[in-house]
């Protein structure tokens, strides 16, 4: 019994059921094998993203954006549908980028918020000063409306100091 491993494996005497045992043995090896390289062959790659000085994620070397990405996937569009709309995007990116996504959800999720308020604040800033410059051009067509119904002209400040001048 003092023998080495490889006595198992080649047993000195052969039964129907030493050899469907040998033969199970090293097919589970064999598969073994065959799982741990597909382990290594098939790593989840992780995609090329490039932060823009705007704060905006693009995905490889097209101008699609992390957060639109995301929005289109998540309103139901599937890879092969997202790569088709942007020709500049690879599927393998597209996968790539939602896997990504999936695994740090929290993070991403985090960073897809910051954006939200940003354009939020943004949006209402705009909003502002859009209604700043219609209550202003509202004010002057009333202004040019009075004055045209009463006969007057409308006349800026200097004209008018001027104009005072030579009655004086």
């Amino acid at each position: 019994m003092g023998g080495s491993d490889s006595d198992i494996l080649t047993p000195t005497y052969t039964t129907p059921i030493l050899m469907t045992l040998r033969w199970v043995l090293r097919t589970l090896i064999d598969v073994s094998f065959f799982i741990a390289s597909l382990l290594v062959e098939f790593q989840p790659t992780q995609p090329t993203l490039h932060l823009e000085d705007t704060g905006e994620i693009r995905i490889g070397n097209s101008r699609v954006t992390l957060d639109h990405l995301l929005v289109v996937y998540q309103e139901g569009a599937t890879p092969e549908d997202i790569a088709a709309q942007h020709p500049g995007l690879a599927l393998a990116d597209v996968y790539s980028t939602i896997a990504y996504y999936l695994t740090n959800k929290q993070q991403i999720d985090s960073y897809l918020e910051q954006l939200r308020q940003i354009a939020q604040h943004q949006d209402s800033r705009l909003t502002n000063h859009r209604l700043l410059e219609l209550s202003q051009r509202l004010l002057r067509d009333r202004t040019r409306e009075n004055n045209r119904i009463t006969g007057h002209v409308h006349m800026d400040s200097q004209t008018y100091l001027g104009n005072q001048a030579d009655y004086s």
